[in-house]
């Protein structure tokens, strides 16, 4: 009897252990912007596969092109992504945590996602299309604002 009191401790350490892996790896998984991604060399081999491009600031370090969903263009940079879809529907939600504050720039309205007084995120989008430029660590607010200004 003691051994199957074991025995069954043991296996629910097991799955308890197993589920615990999963949640980490979904977890993980879930940070890296080109999972799911199919990468291109450049935008414009993005622009012949959807049939629009995106242009974004000159300062940033490109790491990759991706699109994402078959509908979005992804521009991943160090730290950070740039997205654009050719559609009003959004491209991004609003990070757990973050406060969400509106801003205009030009003549677009802007959510910017804000945590410890740094941009998370930042949500747009203009006559035809959605934008979003997100940051793993967060970026001040005025080179935010700059970037979405430079974003096309």
């Amino acid at each position: 009897m003691n051994k199957r009191i074991i025995a069954a401790a043991l296996a629910a350490v097991l799955i308890v252990c197993c589920f615990a892996l999963t949640a980490c790896h979904k977890k993980e998984q879930s940070k890296t912007p080109t999972e799911s991604a199919q990468s291109y060399d450049s935008l414009d081999e993005i622009k012949d596969e959807l049939g629009f491009d995106i242009t974004v600031p000159e300062d940033i370090n490109v790491e990759a092109y991706t699109i994402r969903k078959k509908t979005t263009i992804q521009v991943v940079y160090d730290g950070g992504y740039i997205r654009k879809a050719n559609t009003m529907e959004p491209v991004a939600k609003k990070p757990k945590g973050t406060k969400a504050e509106t801003v205009v720039v030009g003549e677009n309205e802007v959510t910017l996602c804000i945590k410890d007084d740094k941009v998370m995120l930042a949500i747009w989008s203009d006559s035809r299309n959605s934008y979003c430029l997100g940051s793993q660590l967060g970026i001040d607010k005025d080179t935010a604002i700059t970037y979405i200004s430079q974003i096309k």
